[in-house]
């Protein structure tokens, strides 16, 4: 029986099927289907509208997709290939896999939905697992990308938001109310006493607010995403230089912070984690951290790279991961 593994993320749902070997036989990519909706970025979405009048911002950058549409868009691809299958679902936000819910919204919105039962008269699905997609991706590295050879590791995905897993001692490290591995949601800035987005973690490490700030200081009507980012790296765009040189400089302090957990390496998945310019120009940062006063950082990007979680997903039907 086939194993379908979908990853959603904040712009698309990634979807790799795999045969009775575990062989990938094929790849796709869902766009989200309905009217997306503002996220909880959108308080600070207001505040840059006043400051900034004839700032355009781009909506698909700062909007959430209702869980309700993908759960469909995922259904209908089943329904499309029409054959009994096993189906893993990696999900951005604070994710309970026994009682099968979201409990926090995200790149995802309306979060309160019933998935075990959504499936449930769907006779393609002969299984259905669901986790984190950052711990998704932790546990498919971990399997699968290194061999089951790594005893604790940090696992950090850059993307839409900012996510991963903490490996320790074999196991993905979930914490009591199954928030660990939720970076985006640290402080950036210890001296200021707010939780708006703009003084979490997130606002200065992920791809989208990169990018975001791009458009914003350029003030370019250009639709910006990350890989339009990149192309302006690559052509040394002065503000997308300094941009860019400002998100390693913060990536590296953050991995500074990370390290109080002494892991054996840290490994960035992720959208950005094949990108040779960002992970050169990441380990060029880390190398120039003075050793002689902090612990040293090991650090590589996940050998699957932007495959990890559906890799992770696979490997929870497959029961190659079991939680305890």
């Amino acid at each position: 029986m086939k194993k379908i593994c979908f990853d959603i993320g904040g712009s698309s749902i990634k979807v790799i099927t795999f045969n009775e070997k575990n062989e990938i036989v094929s790849r796709d990519k869902l766009d989200h289907i309905g009217t997306k909706k503002y996220s909880f970025a959108s308080s600070d979405m207001d505040k840059l509208k006043q400051e900034l009048p004839d700032f355009k911002i781009d909506s698909d950058l700062i909007k959430s997709i209702p869980l309700i549409k993908c759960l469909e868009n995922i259904n209908n691809y089943v329904e499309k290939l029409n054959e009994k299958v096993k189906i893993g679902i990696s999900i951005p936000g604070v994710v309970d896999n026994k009682k099968y819910k979201v409990l926090t919204e995200s790149a995802i919105c309306e979060v309160d939905v019933d998935i075990l039962g959504f499936f449930k008269n769907q006779k393609l699905v002969d299984e259905i697992v669901i986790e984190n997609d950052g711990k998704a991706a932790a546990i498919g590295e971990m399997v699968y990308g290194q061999d089951n050879k790594l005893t604790n590791a940090i696992i950090l995905t850059v993307g839409t938001a900012l996510g991963g897993g903490i490996i320790i001692n074999k196991k993905v490290y979930k914490g009591s109310h199954l928030q660990a591995g939720e970076f985006s949601k640290t402080l950036a800035n210890i001296n200021k006493h707010t939780s708006y987005i703009s003084n979490l973690a997130v606002s200065t490490l992920s791809t989208v607010m990169v990018c975001m700030a791009y458009k914003m200081m350029s003030k370019t009507s250009e639709f910006i995403d990350g890989f339009k980012f990149f192309e302006l790296v690559e052509k040394n765009d002065p503000l997308a230089i300094q941009l860019f040189d400002n998100w390693v400089k913060s990536l590296t302090n953050f991995l500074i912070n990370l390290n109080m957990f002494d892991p054996e390496k840290f490994l960035i998945g992720g959208g950005v984690s094949a990108n040779k310019i960002f992970m050169d120009a990441l380990k060029k940062e880390v190398e120039k951290i003075d050793y002689t006063v902090l612990p040293k950082i090991y650090l590589e990007s996940c050998k699957l790279t932007n495959d990890a979680a559906c890799y992770g997903m696979l490997a929870i039907i497959e029961k190659e991961y079991i939680e305890e």
